[in-house]
């Protein structure tokens, strides 16, 4: 879940954890993720694989 500055719900969806390294933590999505935009309502099916970084000290 990612949330916005008033803590209200931004962006949903389920990813993998692909690993960590001197970076951060990284996680992925495949092709056909489902992703929920303010948590009611709007939804979409990403159509390209996707990669996130957590960096550790952000």
């Amino acid at each position: 879940m990612v949330r916005k500055f008033d803590g209200s719900l931004h962006r949903h969806h389920s990813m993998v954890w692909l690993g960590e390294d001197e970076f951060g933590v990284w996680l992925g999505a495949p092709i056909g993720t489902i992703y929920s935009k303010g948590g009611e309502g709007e939804v979409y099916v990403t159509k390209e694989r996707r990669v996130m970084l957590f960096p550790r000290n952000a």
